[in-house]
């Protein structure tokens, strides 16, 4: 198994990180001038403005994952359609399905790319989800390919994961408990014939897709023409920016 603010089905990982650290400048006066008839001394205190807090810089990562049938052409299809109509949520542990998974941890060069600060949008997810499809498309349409379909119910699963990661403070294909990414699709009864993840940390859209398709293995799912659905999670806050989540299906 291979294991990305980015990486497709397979999972890729950079770490970007600064915090500012900032204390108070102090800075002490003493001394008056002594009495004709009483010496005596005062100590006059004055303190610096605080120099104004610098935005917190938010880390740089992605990770991508990727996992398939050994099946082929309609047999695959013939034997999903089989074990699914038998129990949908034990697609995966089903003696008759073998599967590859592929999963992939991406490091993001510090300095190789200009960060910004991040800036709380007022689009919500899936306005932020759909134009980030766009940016997928495009991409896609340049090397000749079909566009991907959004699909409501895989962004379920993508929304649930980027706001459990934002949540318990993490970044990863694997949650806290030990739930990877076929196990999230299951809780969904969703059915494929392939899948993949990938995911980002960035300030931004764009830069998070730049992460993404600088990474071979994020860029992969992005450009899979197995791959024909698509959807898109995301959560994001001041200290954690925006955490994606890219699931993409090939449907039976």
């Amino acid at each position: 198994m291979n294991n990305s603010w980015i990486t497709p089905m397979g999972f890729t990982l950079a770490f970007v990180l600064a915090l500012p650290l900032m204390g108070p400048a102090h800075a002490e006066a003493t001394g008056t001038p002594p009495t004709q008839t009483k010496s005596s001394k005062s100590t006059a205190k004055t303190e610096a403005a605080p120099k104004p807090a610098q935005p917190q810089t938010v880390p740089l990562r992605v990770m991508h994952f990727t996992r398939s049938t050994l099946l082929n052409g309609q047999d695959a299809e013939t034997r999903l359609t089989e074990v699914l109509n038998s129990d949908p949520t034990d697609l995966l542990e089903n003696p008759g399905t073998e599967w590859e998974t592929e999963a992939e941890e991406s490091s993001v060069p510090a300095g190789q790319y200009t960060q910004v600060a991040y800036t709380p949008s007022h689009q919500t997810p899936t306005e932020l989800g759909r134009e980030m499809l766009k940016m997928l498309n495009s991409e896609r349409a340049v090397h000749g390919l079909k566009a991907l379909v959004w699909d409501n119910q895989i962004q379920e699963v993508g929304l649930e994961h980027s706001g459990d990661m934002l949540r318990r403070h993490y970044f990863s294909h694997t949650s806290p408990d030990g739930k990877m990414p076929w196990d999230r699709c299951a809780a969904h009864s969703l059915r494929y014939l392939a899948m993949g993840e990938n995911l980002a940390q960035a300030p931004t859209l764009a830069l998070a897709h730049q992460l993404l398709m600088d990474s071979p293995g994020h860029r992969a799912n992005v450009l899979s023409p197995d791959f024909n659905r698509v959807g898109i999670g995301i959560a994001s806050s001041p200290r954690d920016g925006l955490l994606i989540t890219e699931v993409f299906f090939k449907s039976p």
